[in-house]
């Protein structure tokens, strides 16, 4: 849009009394495109599709998830095959270099040194962000220019294709039933990742703190899911989010709170709290050595989601 109607040589250049820049659907409207399924289903479709209209639009059929992704995605004439490949080509004078760095990202080369020891060239990664095909996320307790930044595929079905579609894209040709199967194993933790931003946009509309920044935090070994602070009142929420079911939100909590010990953010003087998000538990917990825990499960994001 940007290159045949707004750039200076385009022939609307100039004449704009206006722009909107198009992003990807809220999981709050995903779900309006799903009237018949449960939100597991859903949540999983997503984990694929993300917020963009046409992919969701191709899995609105009443068919389980797998044989979905065989029939748009994997089988030799579905649209979604070298949807990603064709993006890029589309979009880039060199689509294998742009290739080459998100495979060096879906491959756990996430920080800057790494993706630049792994491709060897660096300027394309700048367009790969602008385009939000990947992201650079810090812990959010750092400030923006932290070097602790790591990249991310940032387009859900970027990341779906590049996790199980490119890596057997041979075996496709001669047992596509073996892809499927070898989807099956991993999808799960594939899910989690997606259920993750689910979680973190229910608390858009929760709020158990009134939040002023909220995203992931890590230190070495350590990680938490979501972490959301609110620099005026000092206060911080932990949060875990277990694709599971049958979870144990006291233990849990246990860990989350040890790991909540290593921010060192206004340690002394903040007011913690702490949400557990899971498909299903088996306890709940309302409060953990005085400190109020809440607990979410499908049916409760399912009513927060409305």
């Amino acid at each position: 849009m940007y290159k045949e109607v707004l750039a200076y040589r385009a022939p609307l250049y100039g004449r704009r009394t206006g722009q909107v820049y198009l992003t990807p659907l809220k999981f709050k409207d995903v779900i309006k495109f799903f009237p018949n399924k449960g939100l597991k289903e859903i949540i999983e479709i997503y984990s694929i599709c993300g917020g963009i209209p046409a992919y969701l639009k191709e899995f609105r059929e009443n068919k389980d998830v797998f044989s979905l992704i065989k029939e748009k995605v994997l089988e030799k004439d579905a649209i979604s095959r070298e949807e990603p490949m064709f993006l890029l080509r589309m979009k880039f004078r060199e689509p294998k270099i742009y290739s080459s760095i998100l495979t060096a990202i879906f491959l756990g080369n996430r920080s800057l040194g790494k993706i630049i020891n792994y491709c060897g060239i660096m300027p394309y990664l700048y367009n790969l962000e602008y385009l939000e095909y990947v992201e650079r996320k810090i812990p959010v307790t750092e400030k923006l220019r932290s070097k602790k930044g790591l990249y991310s595929i940032k387009d859900y079905f970027f990341d779906f294709w590049f996790k199980f579609v490119r890596p057997n894209m041979s075996l496709l040709e001669q047992d596509i039933g073996e892809v499927v199967k070898r989807i099956k194993e991993k999808f799960n933790v594939h899910v989690s990742y997606a259920f993750e931003n689910v979680c973190k946009e229910s608390l858009y509309y929760t709020r158990p703190i009134k939040f002023t920044k909220i995203g992931k935090w890590w230190f070495k070994d350590k990680e938490i899911d979501i972490v959301a602070i609110n620099e005026k009142t000092k206060e911080i929420l932990a949060c875990e989010c277990k694709w599971q079911s049958r979870v144990n939100a006291e233990l849990v909590v246990k860990e989350l709170n040890e790991k909540l010990s290593y921010i060192n953010w206004h340690k002394q003087k903040r007011r913690e709290s702490f949400a557990v998000f899971a498909k299903s538990f088996s306890k709940r917990e309302k409060s953990f050595e005085g400190k109020r825990v809440y607990c979410f499960d499908l049916k409760d994001l399912q009513k927060i989601f409305g």
